[in-house]
């Protein structure tokens, strides 16, 4: 008898190991995945309800309280909770802590009414799909893995697809760790080319790299569109302010090669439009000749010309008022880092331009800005006026051969 107990004991603690060991991998596509109940969630709750997990969509959102499209997204999110009800589960993950999601969620718009559960101090749920940017998103239908993407594929649209079965096999997959496979072939100093050009690779991640030796630096771009390749090679000579739209000025026929005109999800109008390349240089040539060759051999690549250079474009103009010197707030961040958060929490904004005060000057940020009107009294209570106005500022111009 105690034998058999003992044979039962060794049996369960295999059985329960195998389990574990199954978890504790890395996940992918068509794995089947073993639910954790227990996780420290932002609500005070230490448990998920993941025996409704079973015959549900589950879309695993990934984000940081720093990553500024994570944060946008989340009224999105609410609204595809509501409008899929029970059939889709959205949870939130992230490894920070309670404290920094709670200061940051006590602060800003975009989570207010946020009805989402939240996963804090991640490990488990990272450990399974671990990645290097956010967003991340994993879809889990009925307990199998089904797509790992980036935010842009979670559309009303894919839902409906995934629950109504449609086949999702083409769907891009997020994957930070693949290798850097921009050159393909034996090393560039057998052969003629001073670089190599070549399609999108599937699966394989945005990145750009600077190999160095003792003769030759290898600049490697995989997965990257015309615009921001560009921006890159440019920004390796002098510091770009952000780009807004009204920066880029696009004299060309097609414009989808640019930019996605018809609003497909992202991933997929990079399959047709992004690229890889790579490019030798030697170490002896001297940097701003240097930076400037590898942008006319991209550009030739694209077979566009690309400059930039000073252009008429549409801007918000701010600069200190004088008859709102009474009515200065005391500063909690300083104006120029001010500016460029607002531009990013708002793509819809034109450049916004600071004019007559330098930009470590402090001013009080605690204003909820989202249009002109808004930027017009937050600004007026720092002391600025904002105006809408034409100046010339610093574009990329591109246009074909």
């Amino acid at each position: 008898m105690k034998n058999y107990i003992k044979y039962l004991f060794i049996c369960w603690m295999l059985f329960n190991t195998v389990v574990l060991n199954a978890q504790e991998r890395k996940l992918a596509i068509q794995n089947v995945i073993q639910w954790q109940k227990n996780h420290t969630l932002l609500d005070g709750k230490s448990e998920l309800p993941i025996k409704k997990f079973g015959s549900k969509l589950v879309l695993l959102d990934f984000f940081t309280t720093w990553c500024t499209s994570c944060i946008a997204s989340f009224p999105f999110m609410n609204d595809l909770q509501v409008k899929f009800k029970d059939q889709v589960q959205v949870l939130m993950v992230t490894p920070e802590s309670r404290t920094v999601v709670e200061k940051f969620f006590s602060k800003n718009d975009y989570v207010k009414g946020n009805k989402l559960p939240i996963v804090i101090e991640d490990k488990w749920f990272s450990g399974s799909f671990p990645h290097k940017g956010v967003p991340h998103v994993v879809w889990i239908y009925k307990d199998t893995v089904i797509a790992i993407t980036g935010k842009d594929m979670v559309t009303s649209d894919n839902i409906e697809k995934v629950l109504g079965k449609k086949d999702i096999t083409n769907w891009p997959v997020k994957n930070d760790f693949a290798v850097d496979s921009a050159v393909v072939g034996g090393s560039q100093l057998e052969d003629s080319y001073i670089s190599k050009f070549g399609f999108y690779k599937i699966g394989y991640p945005l990145q750009y790299r600077i190999d160095t030796s003792n003769q030759k630096l290898t600049y490697h771009m995989t997965n990257v569109d015309p615009i921001p390749a560009l921006l890159y090679v440019i920004g390796l000579e002098k510091k770009l302010p952000l780009m807004k739209k009204e920066r880029i000025i696009l004299n060309v026929r097609n414009l989808d090669r640019f930019i996605n005109v018809d609003s497909i999800p992202k991933s997929f109008w990079l399959q047709k439009n992004a690229f890889c390349f790579s490019s030798d240089w030697p170490t002896s040539m001297e940097s701003s000749k240097r930076n400037s060759a590898l942008l006319t051999e991209l550009a030739n690549r694209l077979n566009i010309h690309a400059t930039y250079e000073h252009q008429k474009a549409r801007v918000w103009l701010i600069r200190p008022d004088p008859q709102l010197k009474n009515k200065v707030q005391s500063g909690d961040i300083e104006i120029g880092n001010w500016k460029t958060l607002l531009e990013i929490a708002n793509p819809d904004f034109p450049p916004l331009i600071i004019e007559g005060v330098p930009l470590i000057t402090r001013v009080a940020s605690q204003f909820a800005v989202n249009d002109l009107v808004s930027l017009k009294k937050a600004m007026e209570s720092n002391g600025f006026s904002v105006e809408e106005v034409e100046r010339k500022i610093e574009c990329l111009v591109i246009f074909d051969k």
